[in-house]
């Protein structure tokens, strides 16, 4: 009879449907289950992004400071050597009053010993 076969129709139709109603739900827990572990490892990317950015900081800080450094050791190194120079002048100067006094020994005893000899 007509309502058997629109009986059959019909659950055969309800049977699809609940199979595709399983499918799209297994899809569904499939895509949770990506969306979770997409969140999970965006948790993680941003953590490690802002323990690279701490770290930029830390070693832009350490970068100044030894920046400094070096600026406080050229100077340094500026003064020490304006001083050496300053020395190395001094000692010239001092060399050249030994040799002329040397020389005036010298030839104070010469005279002398010319005087002597007379």
């Amino acid at each position: 009879s007509p309502t058997d076969i629109d009986t059959a129709k019909l659950s055969h139709k309800f049977r699809e449907l609940q199979i595709k109603h399983a499918v799209t739900e297994a899809e569904i827990q499939k895509l949770k289950s990506k969306l979770q572990s997409a969140e999970s490892e965006k948790g993680g990317w941003e953590r490690e992004k802002t323990q690279l950015q701490r770290s930029i900081e830390d070693n832009k800080e350490r970068m100044l400071k030894l920046e400094s450094y070096w600026i406080e050791a050229q100077s340094l190194c500026h003064t020490v050597n304006e001083h050496l120079k300053e020395t190395q002048s001094q000692y010239q100067v001092l060399e050249k009053k030994y040799n002329k006094a040397k020389k005036l020994i010298k030839d104070f005893q010469q005279k002398e010993l010319d005087f002597v000899k007379r």
